[in-house]
């Protein structure tokens, strides 16, 4: 199945500064470049930064993030990170990443990967301000469907702490519902929770 979901691009989600993003998800699904959360086109120079379950070829069981400050995939304008951990098992993980002053870091099952491989650490400030849609389980080109299942997504406009990632049961992080999706805000974060069921 290809389902996706698109939560739009308003002011809330063009977050340009600090910026965490985190997804529940599991896939075993190898072969495919396995989009779970972005703000990111391929087309039309519109990328913002996307999280994906399997980085390439050569790294098929690694999950990715990127992050762009001119839209482009250039040199000199990217973060681009592949996971030490293998995300890609069949089993779930609790996915994502913070960025704050030009610092990215990964997170993988609450634990911070501290041996990430940098394709690209550009010295980058700031994310660009795309007009693309936050989608969840798609590029929002429609390009990279995920083959798996995806639970909670989740967006905040500030760099979680790791006792935050470590512990997601402070008072920060509120529940999402089981019978429908739900967009819930606070005055400090803007958090965003999908439950979305996908065929295997």
């Amino acid at each position: 199945m290809d389902d996706y979901v698109t939560a739009g691009n308003g002011a809330s989600l063009d977050i340009t500064n600090n910026l965490s993003a985190f997804v529940w998800a599991k896939t075993s699904d190898t072969e495919s470049l396995n989009s779970a959360l972005s703000k990111y086109t391929t087309t039309g120079n519109d990328r913002s930064w996307l999280i994906r379950f399997r980085e390439s070829a050569g790294s098929p069981t690694k999950g990715a993030v990127t992050i762009s400050d001119d839209g482009t995939f250039t040199a000199g304008h990217l973060k681009y990170y592949i996971t030490s951990i293998d995300v890609v098992d069949g089993n779930w993980h609790y996915f994502g990443f913070t960025f704050s002053s030009g610092v990215l870091k990964l997170y993988v099952d609450g634990i911070q990967d501290t041996a990430v491989a940098k394709t690209y650490d550009d010295a980058i400030t700031a994310i660009y301000s795309s007009l693309s849609d936050v989608t969840i389980g798609v590029y929002d080109d429609g390009l990279y469907n995920f083959n798996g299942t995806i639970d909670e997504v989740k967006i905040w406009n500030r760099a979680l702490s790791p006792e935050e990632i470590t512990h997601p049961t402070t008072p920060d992080y509120i529940a999402y519902t089981t019978t429908s999706p739900t967009l819930q805000m606070e005055s400090t974060t803007t958090l965003h929770t999908h439950r979305i069921w996908q065929e295997m």
